[in-house]
């Protein structure tokens, strides 16, 4: 006599668990509602003699979560930073610092951005004229990092943007279902249920 084996069925059953679990925590990442995306402005600034190596602004708004400075390749010691808030064209400086990158490398360093209060940021970079050598940047990058929320705040039932229940993740949920019975992941269901 032939046996039957199940291993087959056992594959399948577990794929399709698999690709179900999947495709749900993919539902529950999209409703989360924010995503951030980092736009740049690179300016590159050439090895200088004098003590300002930088002098870079970025604009911000309600949707700027972070503002950053960027350096590349620094030569001797730290440069050293000033960050200043800029509102209607009053200037208040915010944070300073030293900052620096090993050859071929490049340092970063962010700082949480205030929109009620500014409406940019500028960035000061310069080589310390007190320690006997001149510091240099190839290259110092300014930037914001925003956040982009979904239109529909993240409710279950939205109708264009976001949310759980949008026709895209419905239709995904029906395939999903429709490949798992022909699969057989319900077999089981329904052998109970026939007695």
């Amino acid at each position: 006599m032939i046996g039957h084996t199940t291993d087959g069925s056992n594959r399948s059953q577990t794929l399709a668990v698999l690709l179900a679990t999947l495709v749900g925590l993919s539902m529950v990442v999209m409703a989360g509602g924010a995503v951030a995306q980092t736009t740049e402005t690179a300016t590159p600034t050439p090895t200088s003699n004098s003590d300002e190596l930088a002098d870079e602004t970025v604009s911000v708004d309600n949707d700027t979560q972070e503002v950053y400075l960027k350096v590349t390749n620094t030569s001797g010691d730290t440069v050293d930073y000033v960050v200043y808030g800029i509102d209607e064209g009053i200037t208040t400086e915010v944070n300073t610092g030293t900052i620096s990158a090993t050859a071929g490398n490049s340092t970063e360093t962010t700082f949480a951005a205030d929109t009620d209060s500014y409406d940019s940021y500028r960035f000061v970079v310069n080589q310390d004229p007190d320690d006997g050598d001149n510091e240099s940047v190839e290259s110092v990058e300014v930037g914001e990092i925003v956040t982009q929320s979904s239109d529909g705040g993240g409710a279950i039932f939205a109708g264009g943007g976001g949310g759980l229940l949008t026709p895209m993740n419905l239709l995904i949920a029906v395939l999903i279902f429709a490949g798992a019975y022909l699969l057989g992941v319900f077999d089981p269901v329904k052998r109970r249920i026939s007695g």
